[in-house]
């Protein structure tokens, strides 16, 4: 009787722990949950957003205590980036922020898989492929998983593209995407979208650019992403230009300035006026563009967008016959090109020169 005792009440300890532990561990999960969703939204329209840096963040946050995850994610609710980079609890949580916030440039990522990858596209961002292909190697094959390992080919198909190389560009880029549909990474899958969008059309695949560009838009908007609906609205309209669908191509760029507009991002709506120019100037309105063109504040413009600027003005003032003025623009594109590196756009106005003969 007493041993029967014994095993019920070992029983129901065993039971009474086992719910215990169960109720522990889903409420752990939920938590984990909260936390991902709150930081990817906090996050979410920064150009560099990445959904690995975000269960970085999670994972590092979920090892603090109450109290310090309470005042974290107060921080991340209201967007207050400044006082988590300040923050020296965690020096991975500041370097991420760090990079995605205010696009600055870390070089001690401790081998953290996340932050290397993240160092890897600030890089292509920026043109540096040779020091994006250089972050990578860095990173031991041995140790990731398959998350990981589509965030590695991610990178390493755009070097491809960049190196002219579509035929590896693409098949890295279908590897990817094929990893994040199953997976459930819709950003990443509608990110690598954009890239074969751009890969097809660079091989004059305009109905497969298309599609993957129309899909990429479709995911980006269903997850609020207004920075990247706009980029892939900006190359639809770039590919219907293409196609002479000027029509198309004008409501294309519309939509993406309607999407800009939620944002405080004064590059990336510099960047959609430019487009809505040079379509002035393919419609035979080189006037317009000008006009366009000069509604944007110069000083507060980057290299690039004022580069794209003189170049548009360049071409206005060639459809104009003004060979003086097209001639002086060229020359300032060149030099803001030439700061950036950016070779194939200096190649580009070379060539529109030397056609026209101006």
């Amino acid at each position: 009787m007493q041993h029967f005792i014994l095993l019920t009440g070992l029983f129901w300890l065993i039971a009474i722990s086992s719910i215990i532990l169960t109720y522990w561990l889903q409420n752990r999960h939920i938590r984990k949950i909260c936390i991902n969703n709150l930081v990817a939204r906090s996050l979410l329209n920064y150009p560099l957003f990445s959904s690995l840096a975000v269960k970085e963040i999670t994972a590092r946050v979920l090892k603090k205590s109450r109290q310090q995850q309470r005042k974290l994610l107060s921080l991340f609710s209201e967007q207050k980036f400044s006082s988590l980079i300040r923050n020296g609890n965690d020096k991975t949580i500041s370097n991420i922020l760090k990079i995605i916030v205010n696009n600055s440039k870390i070089h001690h990522h401790n081998n953290n898989f996340p932050l290397l990858i993240l160092c890897s596209q600030q890089a292509i961002n920026y043109n540096d492929f040779v020091r994006a292909d250089n972050i990578l190697k860095k990173i031991d094959d041995t140790s990731v998983n398959i998350i990981h390992a589509a965030a590695k080919l991610f990178i390493e198909a755009q070097i491809a593209f960049h190196e002219g190389d579509l035929l590896n560009a693409s098949a890295w880029a279908v590897q990817t995407v094929t990893i994040y549909q199953k997976k459930h990474y819709l950003y990443e899958e509608a990110q690598t979208d954009l890239l074969l969008g751009h890969i097809y059309a660079a091989g004059e695949q305009v109905d497969s650019a298309y599609f993957m560009f129309r899909r990429a838009a479709k995911i980006f908007k269903q997850l609020n992403s207004f920075y990247k609906t706009a980029e892939a609205l900006i190359a639809l309209g770039e590919l219907t230009a293409s196609q002479n669908r000027l029509a198309e191509a004008e409501d294309f760029f519309n939509d993406s300035l309607a999407q800009a507009s939620y944002l405080e991002d004064k590059n990336l709506t510099h960047a959609i006026i430019c487009r809505q120019a040079l379509l002035n100037i393919a419609n035979g309105r080189p006037n317009e563009a000008l006009q366009t063109i000069k509604s944007i504040p110069s000083k507060t413009c980057t290299k690039n967008i004022l580069a794209l600027m003189m170049d548009i003005s360049a071409q206005a003032y060639c459809e104009l016959k003004n060979s003086d003025k097209a001639r002086r623009f060229a020359q300032k594109a060149i030099k803001y090109y030439s700061e950036n590196d950016n070779l194939s756009a200096i190649r580009q106005i070379q060539t529109i020169l030397n056609y026209r003969e101006i």
